[in-house]
This record gives structure tokens, sequence and C-alpha cells, in this order.
């Protein structure tokens, strides 16, 4: 085992402890981060680093590789990293970076953002604190792979400085460090693509925007158009469009991304303005993703990542041409680009926007034989913790008038709730919408504002204040149960259900519950204790069982009816554990909603998939027959695949019961990652409405209703 000691004297001589405990986060975590407590000696004190090695951790350095890289790594990075960005905290007044060479989450280097906080507040989200600036490096790399640990600190090194001042953008200081070695001449410019990848991975142009790959070779071309207070400003406002203002103020927000595709194609800095160039790297050129040409119809459909690009090669013959329509999908903003290549005279720019963000024409000039039209594409990724990562279609067609069939699912849904519901569930609707609203941060005018709903947040809380506050609304009366949850870190916190209890008739029966999950979460822990304010996961669940709540409110039934909205859903279904173990297990029944808000495509808009024991299909056949009369369309799946719900605990009590949900779990994964305001526009509250109906009505029935 390499131990990297210096004589204990030398470490005795330094204002740190010769040896002290740390609290590392344990490798491949999940949702919420494990911290083991280790002991670690210090090895190494430099000028504005100290370096200490876990007991019984043997890195792939010796010491004196260790030294060299400290010493560059005080003398260069971290001086360099000052000039730009400013000074490194030092929260714990040792004067001190301290470098925790151990086992850590990643083969990387990395920061865990609780160390900056004090004890107290990281216990406030589950976790501990090392009160200091920490970086966790394993030091794996070795042999002709050894400046990796170089590159990879220095990334840390960059996290840490930024989570210090932005702490509410770790998706930004990720993304801003992948290009942090570049910056600071450690790499080649094949680092800015992902050709030099530490891990192998490949990145392509038109993939979504990742924290690495093409997206950092973004940040070159805007340092090179816009200076280095491009990435100060990306600190503070990880945004293009904020950007944009702050830096051109007659700029559209997708103006430096279709600018960005089309130098990434044709790099000429002579023409534009220089728009279309790099100064110091020449990119590989992306692949066409299709060929036409100009004189002849042809139409085709791409597939665009948000923050990707695409390129359209459109070819002369010396006839006629046609025009280029560009058609893509709406809940995008898109941009593109457009440069006549000719061998006979200068390349020029022709003029393509896409009008209402979403379409685009373009007038072609007749085209010699030789010549050529090169359309960039890019699609503008959402602002949003963790990245948008969704594909999106591009229609494009030559001599050709775009045509999107008509999805008559909405339709369907909105005929069925004028029939089913009084008012043609106009205040239903509203009810729904202000509530999906309030659990997925807008305010409204009224406090408290939600800004993360991830069960280990402090700010979850409000969460708990603002259902308490919707249920007042429907006349209904909350109650907040609290219970302990032990954090994977071992921090035990304070979580709370909320329950709305409907007495029935005779007290002897055991209650149905009727539940929801209120908690959500994106990405990771960093991301989540941020902002996760899914609409679909969970917020449109929970508004749907409160509108159950307030019709079972006005009718009567032999058995108690309690309405339940549980914490921890995503943490082992916390929430529903703590309430089926305070009732001791006696429930009549347990009935749950889980991501409906989004209806499926097409004619299977109105269909619902129940989830159930093979043992226990014939339950939901009460919901089956109220789903029909409302005009939905149930089916029963024999099987438990929503696990974050507390159906299969409820079964293991023994108690039936079984799942609502709008979609599979596979067609709900990518939810979760989808930016806000695409999912708000996505979630359908005329099914919403048709679901709160059939399920009051089956549920009347569960409970003895008269």
């Amino acid at each position: 085992m390499a131990i990297l000691a210096l004589p204990l004297a030398i470490a005795a001589a330094t204002s740190l402890p010769a040896t002290r405990t740390f609290w590392r986060p344990e490798p491949g975590a999940g949702l919420q981060p494990a911290q083991v407590q280790v002991e670690a000696t210090l090895v190494l004190d430099g000028r504005r680093t100290a370096v200490y090695q876990q007991l019984g951790y043997s890195p792939a350095v010796d010491r004196e590789v260790l030294a060299t890289t400290v010493r560059r790594f005080e003398d260069e990075v971290m001086t360099r990293l000052e000039s730009v960005f400013g000074a490194f905290p030092d929260c714990d007044g040792n004067g001190r970076l301290l470098l925790l060479v151990s086992e850590a989450p990643t083969p990387d280097a990395t920061v865990f953002p609780t160390d900056l906080l004090s004890e107290a507040e990281a216990n406030r989200r589950g976790l501990h604190s090392n009160h200091g600036e920490i970086i966790y490096h394993p030091f794996l790399f070795s042999g002709n792979r050894l400046a990796l640990n170089e590159l990879t600190l220095a990334e840390a090194a960059y996290r840490l400085l930024h989570l210090a001042r932005h702490p509410s953008s770790p998706s930004a200081a990720r993304w801003i460090a992948s290009y942090i070695p570049f910056f600071l001449g450690q790499t080649s410019p094949r680092w800015l693509w992902g050709d030099a990848d530490s891990l192998g991975r490949t990145y392509l142009p038109h993939d979504p925007w990742s924290e690495r790959g093409w997206s950092v070779l973004l940040l070159q071309y805007l340092r090179e158009r816009l200076g280095d207070s491009a990435l100060v400003t990306l600190q503070s406002r990880p945004s293009l469009a904020a950007l944009a203002e702050q830096t051109e103020p007659n700029s559209g927000n997708v103006d430096l991304l279709g600018d960005f595709a089309m130098a990434c194609w044709l790099n000429d800095s002579g023409l534009a303005g220089k728009r279309f160039g790099f100064a110091m790297v020449d990119p590989p050129r992306p692949l066409v993703a299709a060929r036409a040409q100009a004189s002849r119809p042809s139409s085709g459909l791409l597939q665009v990542g948000a923050g990707g690009m695409a390129y359209l090669v459109i070819e002369g013959s010396g006839e006629r041409s046609f025009p280029i329509t560009l058609q893509g999908d709406p809940e995008a903003a898109w941009s593109a680009r457009a440069v006549l290549v000719s061998e006979r005279g200068p390349d020029r720019e022709l003029s393509v926007v896409f009008g209402d963000r979403t379409l685009a024409r373009l007038e072609l000039p007749r085209l010699a034989s030789g010549e050529a039209v090169i359309v960039a594409i890019a699609v503008m990724p959402a602002d949003t913790p963790g990245g948008d990562q969704r594909i999106l279609p591009l229609s494009w067609g030559v001599g050709w008038v775009p045509h999107v069939p008509a999805d008559d699912g909405q339709n369907r849904l909105a005929s069925a709730v004028q029939q089913a519901l009084p008012d043609g569930g106009k205040a239903a609707r509203e009810r729904l919408a202000a509530t999906v609203g309030r659990l997925t941060g807008d305010a409204n005018g009224h406090a408290p504002a939600v800004t993360t709903r991830y069960a280990f947040a402090p700010e979850a809380h409000a969460v708990v204040e603002v259902l308490r506050q919707e249920a007042e609304r429907r006349a209904l009366q909350a109650e907040i149960v609290p219970f302990t949850h032990r954090s994977p870190a071992g921090v035990e916190q304070e979580w709370q259900n909320v329950v709305i209890e409907l007495p029935g008739r005779d007290p002897r029966r055991w209650p149905v519950v009727v539940a929801a999950h209120w908690d959500a979460v994106r990405g990771d822990a960093e991301e989540s204790m941020v902002r996760a304010l899914s609409a679909s996961e969970n917020a449109a669940s929970v508004a749907t069982v409160l509108e159950v709540a307030g019709a079972l409110s006005r009718r009567a039934r032999h058995s108690s009816v309690l309405v339940a909205f549980l914490a921890g859903g995503y943490h082992g279904a916390a929430g529903a554990a703590a309430l089926l173990a305070q009732r001791q297990g006696k429930v009549a029944a347990w009935i749950e909603v889980d991501a409906v808000g989004i209806p499926q495509r097409g004619t299977r808009a109105g269909h619902l998939r129940l989830e159930a024991t093979k043992q226990l299909a014939r339950l939901p056949a009460a919901f089956v027959r109220s789903a029909k009369e409302v005009g939905l369309v149930a089916r029963v799946h024999p099987e438990i695949e929503s696990e974050h719900t507390g159906v299969p605990l409820a079964i293991r009590y023994g108690i039936p019961a079984f799942v609502i949900r709008g979609r599979t779990p596979e067609e709900t994964a990518g939810d979760a990652a989808l930016p806000l305001a695409v999912e708000r526009q996505r979630i359908s509250y005329d099914l919403l409405a048709l679901v709160a109906k059939a399920l009051a009505d089956a549920t009347t029935v569960a409970a003895g209703g008269m």
C-alpha cells in the first residue's frame, strides 16, 4: 500500500491537525448521497493547499508526483481562476484549500456543496458538513493518463469557486468547469468537442445539451466573441438569452446559438462580421443530416437535441430553385443560419428567420452546378436546472408545405368534460390549474412560494403549508402529521404528511386511503435541492386528489376516507410507510394516484393504467366502471411498477391496493428532465378533472356510499 506520508514533525509544524476525520460522500450514491466518516493524515502542506490522505487508501501516484501536482495547482490554476472569477472562499478560516485523497463518488475530482455550510445547515438537508473548502480526489490516473489528475482537479476547483458564489446553479458550475482545462491551457482543442474525453464517451453535434462535448465548444465561441466576461455572466445567469441581453441588446435570444452552429460548419471569420468563425480553434465539420437538390421537391424529418444542431445541404443544378421550409416542434425555440457557398464568387449569408419560433421559409436563388446552400439549425435549450434533454422533431422540405397532423385527443377530453361535469368542468379546471401552479413555483401573489419539492430540502416545508391552504380553499381541514426520517447519511429529519380525514357514519370501519406523494426530484440531489418542481411527477396527481377530497366531502359514506399527501415518495415511499405504521395497517383499501397529468397522444388520450397484483385485480373494478362513465378507458395491469408509491407497502400489510397512472413508468421517465414551462403546457386539466370525478365515484363505492 502506498502511503503519501511526510515526516510527522513536518505535519505537526503546521497550523493544521496531523490527523482529522472527514465526512466523505459515498461512491454510487442515489438521489440522496450517503456519507461515511473517514480518518485521514496530513501528507502535504503547501502555501495555499493542504493534502490529507484517507487511512487505508492507496492512490495511483507517489508523493513526488502529488507534490508537483499541488505546486502547479497553486501557482497556475488557482492564480488564473482567481484573476477572472475572484478569490477562493475561506469559510473555515485556515487559509487552505483542503484536498482529500480518498475514494470518491466518481473517477474525477469532485466537491460537495454542503461542505461550505455549517453542520446545522447541512443537517437540515439530511447531510453532514466538513465546514471547509474541500476537493475529493481519488488520484486514479497514472502513466500516460497522469495529466487527467490535474485536469479534473482544475475542474473541481472551479466548481468550488462557482458554488461558493452561486449555489443555485450547479449544472452551470459543471458546464463551465468542463471548459476550464482548455481555458487554463492544459488540453488541446480536441477537449472542446469531447474527442479527448477522460472516460471515452462520444458526443455528437445533434445531441441534447450536456455538460461536456460540443456544449463546451460553445463556451469557447462565446469567449472569443464576447470575452472572459461571458463566463462570468454565465456564472450568475446560466442562460444564452441573458447573455444576449447583456452583451448584444439588439440580438434575439437564439442568435448566439444559431451563429455558433454555422461557425462549427463554416469556420470563416471573414463572413457575417466574424460571427461564423473561430479565432483560436478549428473544430471538425459536423456530419450532414440531410442533402437535397434545390430544383427537386423533397422533404424529411430530423431529430435534434435541445441545445444541439443539425445541417442541411441544398445543392444546385443550374435549374430554378424551390423554396426551403422548416417546421420545428412548437415546444422549443428554433434558430437557423444559411450561407450560399459558391465556387465562382464570395460566400454570402442568406436570410432565414423562424417566425413565431417554429416555422421558417428560405427563398433560394437559382443555384449553379457546384453551388450549395448550407442551412445550420439549432434548438435553444430551456433555462432549466440540469440542462434540457429533449429530442425534438424538425420537418424540412424543398418545394413543400408542412402539414402537422391534428391530435384530436385533447378535443375528445374536452368533449368528455363538457358532458361529465357541471358548468363543463370550468370551475374544476381552474382549481386544478391553480393548485398545480402553486406546487410548481407560481405563487400568484400568495405566500409561501414553493422553490423545490425535494423532500430533503428545508425549503420543502413550504409545500406542506401550500397544501394546507389549498385544502382550506376547498373548505377542507388538513392535519399536518410529522414523522422522523433518517437520511442515507444518518441524519434524522422531521418530514411531514398532510392528511384530510373525511369521517364516515360507521367509526368501526377501517378507512379507505386516497393518496399521492407531494415530493419531486430532478436528476441528482444537487439539482433537486435547488429546484425540483415537476408538474406531472407529481403536482398534477396531488391536485387531482385534492379535487377528489372536495367531492367526497359532500357525500355520505359508511367508512371514513383519509386523503393523504405523502412526503418522500422517491425515498422509499417514506410518507406512505409512516402513515401505514401510524395506522398500524388498519386500512380497508389504498388507492394512489401517480403521474396522471400528461395524457397519451391521439386516440389514447383518455387511457389510464391501473396497477394491481393478480390477487387484487378485482379491486379496481369500481374505478374501471366509473372511468367509463366519464369517457375514460382504464385497464388493469397485474403488476406494480410504480415503486415510489405506497401501494407495494400496503399490499405487504395485506391491504387491497392499486395505483392509477396516466402512462407507463418508461413513458414518464423523462418527465423530470423536461423544462417546467413545457411540462406545464402538456398538463391536461380536462384529463385531471375526469380522473377526479371517476375516482370520487369509485371511492364512494369502496367506502360504502349512501
